[in-house]
């Protein structure tokens, strides 16, 4: 039945019934915001979410189509939390390997540092899980859920916003209205466009090469960011799989050079990846399909409207390099059901405004990490080197400074998950 909220009336002839919330975009981001909105709602909003692609079926087991790629997500401390607090994370913790340590450093010049939980009285700095268990474990959850309805395979293209509702039309004459459009549909998005909410783009000129490598040894939770002229690389522990010591790598590189390593032979690529690497996690025995990812960062100027949120990578999609562009997004999903719970009026201008004033300063910082840290390491002036390795050593030898840094790698900094803690403590689950 629809809720109380439910009647917007757009008199179109032709348009779907209408919706408290409607989520354009099923990728990790946009179920993950169902989840939390159907929360906040207390299951009385009627959710829908729209996805071009089409979704798999079954029982929870992943499967590698849609959005639910061969990727992993390195998920902060903070992102555990929130995927505590929507009952999910018993689900997919055997599926996430945890980061209990981070050791970074520059290739050739002196000084690296290392972050360690046990230096913030945690469990663990983040965990690892391949995207495709994490869309399984949040598509599983979505249907479990009777006020979220799900519409695979619809592309929307186009809508307009009125006074009481967003009127959002989609391929083959499919149309929705809803109190409140949340945008969800990825970097650049093409649906936030059509309402003149444009977005900044800067092409890094340079792709990831991802892949998921076997070692000799096992990680032991270990996981390393390492610093090259020819652009940063991240190795991540993976779960072990009948018996394999498996981590997940990223590597930044040169559009030519990554498509050269992503054609070459297997022992070509490991003895690359090796030489950068170094032997500290041990030696790289195998790879698995190497897939190679554009890299872009994409800001939306404007984030929310009346009856609009953007959110996700339509919002801000960042460099790889400091693993935040999922735990952001998440961050953001937390802080927007916060501040809607116990709204009569789910798309009005207030509530929006104070989301988005209230994410300000964490999506500024991160942003500015993600996006200053690479080119920090890839600067070729004399004595930058130098400069870098001292502020490494720095960092190894101040343990205030360590920690702070390794809060805000954790996703625990100032302000970032307050809203967390406060839906924590008003009990809106």
């Amino acid at each position: 039945m629809p809720g109380r909220n439910a009647d917007c009336s757009g008199g179109v002839k032709g348009v779907e019934q209408p919706w408290e919330i409607l989520i354009a975009g099923g990728g990790l981001v946009g179920l993950a915001l169902a989840l939390a909105l159907d929360a906040a709602g207390r299951g009385r909003w009627r959710i829908a979410v729209v996805e071009a692609a089409a979704l798999p079926e079954g029982d929870g087991q992943p499967i590698y189509r849609a959005g639910f790629d061969a990727r992993s997500t390195a998920l902060s401390r903070g992102s555990e939390l929130i995927l505590r607090d929507l009952g999910l994370w018993q689900t997919l913790a055997p599926h996430a390997a945890p980061i209990r340590h981070i050791h970074v450093s520059q290739r050739g010049a002196a000084g690296s540092t290392e972050l360690h939980a046990e230096a913030h009285g945690w469990e663990a700095l983040g965990h690892v899980v391949e995207n495709a268990w994490l869309g399984a474990v949040l598509l599983a959850a979505v249907r479990q859920r009777p006020a979220i309805a799900l519409y695979p395979g619809r592309r929307l293209q186009r809508a307009q916003l009125q006074s009481d509702c967003a009127l959002v039309e989609g391929e083959g004459g499919a149309s929705f209205r809803a109190r409140l459009l949340c945008i969800a549909d990825g970097a650049r998005s093409p649906l936030a466009a059509s309402l003149g909410m444009g977005c900044s783009h800067h092409d890094y000129r340079c792709s990831a090469l991802v892949t998921n490598v076997v070692t000799d040894r096992p990680h032991r939770q270990w996981a390393y960011e390492r610093f090259a002229d020819s652009g940063p690389m991240a190795l991540l522990p993976l779960p072990t799989q009948q018996g394999r010591h498996r981590s997940a790598l990223i590597w930044s590189l040169s559009p030519e050079r990554a498509e050269v390593l992503a054609e070459a032979g297997e022992g070509e690529f490991l003895q690359a990846a090796q030489q950068l690497l170094g032997y500290r996690p041990g030696r790289l025995v195998h790879c698995g399909r190497r897939q190679l990812h554009p890299l872009g960062r994409s800001l939306a100027r404007e984030q929310v409207r009346r009856r609009v949120a953007v959110m996700g990578n339509a919002a801000h999609a960042l460099h790889p390099v400091a693993g935040q562009g999922f735990n952001l997004s998440l961050r953001d999903v937390a802080a927007l059901a916060r501040e809607l719970a116990g709204q009569e009026d789910v798309g009005e201008l207030a509530p929006l405004l104070r989301y988005s004033e209230g994410r300000r300063a964490d999506q500024a910082r991160t942003i500015g990490l993600s996006h200053h840290l690479p080119g920090l390491f890839e600067l070729q002036q004399p004595g930058a080197g130098a400069l870098r390795g001292l502020g490494l050593m720095a960092m190894d030898l101040l343990p205030g400074l360590r920690r702070g840094f390794g809060a805000v790698a954790a996703g625990c900094g100032p302000g970032m998950v307050q809203g967390v803690r406060e839906c924590e403590n008003n009990s809106w689950m």
